[in-house]
């Protein structure tokens, strides 16, 4: 048996890889357009986008790789964002046709068997099945038992684990993906993470710039075109003290020329860092418009010091209604597989604890995902809705897949969030940018995160990333400087949930681990309120042995079965406080509730009332003994209008069923 199942899988696996062959063959893809900027088609450090085998990516043949033909790319980025009255199909929820959908099925069982991936060093391999755009070179496809290690039962599923003895040589080209890891039912709670706001550590941030620490991180900024060295801090408030929240804040430059627009937030409070784009030397003036009235101000030298406020205070306060922007920008290219289910979870948690926190809240939420060129899609972007379950149906519905190296099309992304969706002039505008990866570090790419980071800024957007595992200190330094000039804060997922491969620790100083949830809720009520609260330490359950894991086929022969005792006879047992009665046709509660009222020293009363087939259940005060019970019985089958009155039997889940109808024995 174990031979026949072993030839079957090794036929079915040989078919998908010719086929897959084939389709690599076929492809228009050019070399250049596959590795998306990458020099020579080389895998950069970090996390690939390559699910493991086993996982849910479910990308057809490629086996969640970057070598989608081109005939059936992605739409234009952001194409989807107009279609706002459009109702949403299965396929728009999914990126698969019906066709992908079935096929996948296969695919996936076929990708349980998928078990080796060459290291990267044998990668030119001669021979190897698979291309470097399909991101997977698999030269050794052994069934389960025959290799060093075991892909178990939940290999076919999402909560996959493997096992073994033997897991050296094992590279699934990621970062640091554990082969025993930890993964749980995804529900809300389980992820952990940090938070450090750079805006409110400035000195923590210059210090490091300046001091390196045996590190130039300077240059991580650098390395983007991008320098957050030099800021200007603004509290605006009104005459009364409240906070001027939305307030346009302009600097100009000595000669007149407009330097940076931004707006206050909720607290009053707005950061210019006039030099990010590039050194333009410092501002000389602020023009701060609110509530239709301007304020002038001249900078002084002493207001360029990191550790200066400038405290702007005019007019009255203007109410405006409580409106909220929530946006979910996500990667959902392969490498998000270990965490994606989990933070589906998490983020369906928070959107439902903001809205019914603030039932007066008018809460516009949109999701929207991206991976990168030549994927199903580049940006699947959903329009604001009020519609808050359609949105939250969306989020559900997405799964990991694409990718193939380690950068993704993060810039079209922020240029689709940013310039493509129609914001409120006067809600709070938060983005959540949930990734594993940074952009193709090219100068276009460049250029177009700079635009778009400015864009970000004169509209009031507050970009909060969530670094998930895989995440560089490259990648770090662009998220943090994303946050700094949006005036929102860093966030990043930790270690210490055990879930998913492993987390960067932050370039940082003390922070509190919370509940991903917990923190992001906590945040989002800072924003909404203008008023900050202390984080709660995440509780965090112990994480539960893992026992070995038993192949899922047949390795020995099955043993004999033992003999068994025979049973014996099986009398079912009965209640000792209810009695179930039938009742005439026409009889009534309250005839029934007479005849309880007659037998008061047993404290009888209906529990239950048959309404279709005229029967009653009947209660007494306390269990009785069998004898009183069957004396009761007796008294009410001599009732008029009870044609039966029995037992009330227990049949229990270990009960054997009974061939024919039994009778209570004495």
């Amino acid at each position: 048996m174990k031979k026949t199942i072993r030839i079957i899988a090794v036929i079915l696996v040989l078919v998908l890889a010719l086929s897959g062959c084939k389709k690599n063959t076929d492809s228009s893809v050019t070399p250049d357009a596959v590795t998306n900027g990458a020099a020579g088609g080389s895998v950069t450090s970090g996390k690939t986008d390559t699910a493991p085998a086993g996982s849910t990516s479910a990308s057809d043949d490629k086996g969640g790789t970057a070598s989608t033909p081109a005939a059936t790319a992605a739409p234009a980025t952001g194409d989807r964002s107009s279609e706002t009255d459009a109702p949403l199909s299965p396929s728009d929820y999914t990126g698969r046709s019906s066709d992908e959908a079935s096929s996948s099925l296969i695919s996936d069982f076929i990708a349980g068997f998928e078990s080796k991936a060459v290291k990267s060093s044998d990668t030119a391999k001669e021979g190897a099945i698979g291309s470097p755009a399909d991101g997977g070179y698999y030269d050794e496809l052994p069934l389960a038992g025959d290799a060093s290690w075991d892909i178990a039962p939940e290999g076919l599923s999402d909560s996959f684990m493997f096992s073994g003895a033997d897991m050296e040589g094992i590279d699934f080209s990621t970062s640091d993906y554990a082969p025993d890891t930890y993964r749980p039912a995804p529900k809300a709670g389980l992820l952990t993470a940090g938070e450090w706001n750079d805006n409110k550590n400035y000195a923590f941030l210059k210090a490091l710039i300046a001091n390196g620490q045996d590190d130039d991180f300077g240059r991580y900024f650098r390395d983007w075109s991008l320098t957050p060295f030099g800021r200007l801090v603004i509290r605006a408030t009104c005459a009364d003290g409240s906070a001027m929240a939305n307030a346009v804040v302009k600097v100009f430059a000595a000669d007149g020329s407009l330097r940076w627009t931004c707006r206050t937030d909720n607290a009053g409070m707005a950061y210019v860092y006039y030099n990010v784009l590039g050194d333009s030397g410092a501002p000389a003036s602020i023009k701060l418009t609110y509530g239709g009235n301007e304020f002038d101000y001249m900078i002084t030298s002493a207001d360029l010091d990191q550790d200066a406020v400038i405290e702007l205070s005019f007019g009255s306060f203007t109410p405006v209604p409580k409106a909220l922007d929530l946006m979910f920008m996500i990667d959902t290219t392969g490498s998000m597989w270990d965490e994606l289910a989990y933070l589906q979870a998490e983020l369906e948690d928070v959107i439902n604890r903001v809205k019914n926190a603030n039932p007066n809240l008018s809460l516009r939420l949109s999701v929207n995902f991206y991976r990168d060129l030549e994927d199903t899609y580049i940006v699947r972007s959903y329009p604001f809705s009020a519609n808050i379950d359609e949105e939250l149906r969306a989020l559900k519905a997405e799964y990991a897949d694409g990718g193939g190296d380690y950068e993704e099309a993060v810039e079209l992304a922020l240029d689709d969030a940013v310039n493509k969706h129609e914001w409120s002039e006067d809600a709070v505008k938060l983005m959540f940018l949930v990734l594993d990866a940074p952009p193709h570090n090219r100068q276009d790419v460049r250029d177009s995160l700079a635009s778009t980071l400015e864009a970000a800024v004169e509209k009031g957007i507050r970009v909060i990333p969530v670094a998930s595992s895989g995440v560089d200190k490259t990648t770090e330094f662009l998220l943090r400087t994303f946050a700094m000039v949006t005036g929102g804060t860093y966030t990043f997922l930790t270690d210490d949930s055990g879930i998913g491969g492993s987390h960067i620790t932050p370039t940082i100083g003390d922070y509190v681990v919370e509940q991903l949830c917990d923190l992001l809720v906590r945040l989002i009520d800072e924003y909404l309120t203008g008023v900050a609260s202390a984080p709660v330490k995440a509780e965090i359950p112990e994480r539960p042995t893992q026992a070995p894991i038993e192949p899922w086929y047949p390795i020995d022969p099955i043993d004999p079965i033992e003999p068994i005792d025979p049973i014996e006879p099986w009398v079912p047992e009965h209640s000792n406080s209810t009695v179930i009665i039938s009742t005439v046709e026409g009889t009534t509660r309250e005839m029934i509730e007479a005849i309880c009222a007659k037998y008061s020293d047993y404290g009888l009363s209906i529990m239950y009332e048959y309404d279709s087939i005229n029967a009653f259940a009947l209660k007494t005060e306390v269990e009785l003994p069998d004898a009183e019970l069957f004396a009761l019985i007796d008294a009410l089958n001599a009732e008029e209008c009870i044609t039966d009155a029995s037992l009330d039997y227990i049949y229990r889940l270990d009960d054997p069923v009974p061939d024919v109808p039994k009778t209570e024995t004495e």
